[in-house]
């Protein structure tokens, strides 16, 4: 069965929460996902992942506004 991307999330904005057991709802952009993995264990392995890989957007989204930021004071300064 051939897949096709249906899209991108934002995780920076994103809201991610577990709603029992096995479900995760990931929150984003207006946008609502329910995703349910195996067992307890395999859902708390995706949510780390995706807390982590948020955290990384994050990071990635503050340094462009640093860069931006700097570059627009040099120049300013020129």
């Amino acid at each position: 069965m051939a897949h096709t991307c249906r899209g991108t999330i934002n995780l920076a904005t994103a809201h991610i929460d577990t709603e029992d057991a096995c479900n995760i709802v990931l929150s984003s952009g207006g946008r609502t996902y329910h995703l349910k993995a195996s067992t307890e264990v395999e859902r708390q392995r995706w949510v780390t992942a995706l807390e982590l890989a948020k955290a990384k957007a994050i990071r990635m989204m503050n340094d462009q506004s640093e860069q931006l930021a700097a570059s627009g004071t040099m120049l300013a300064s020129i």
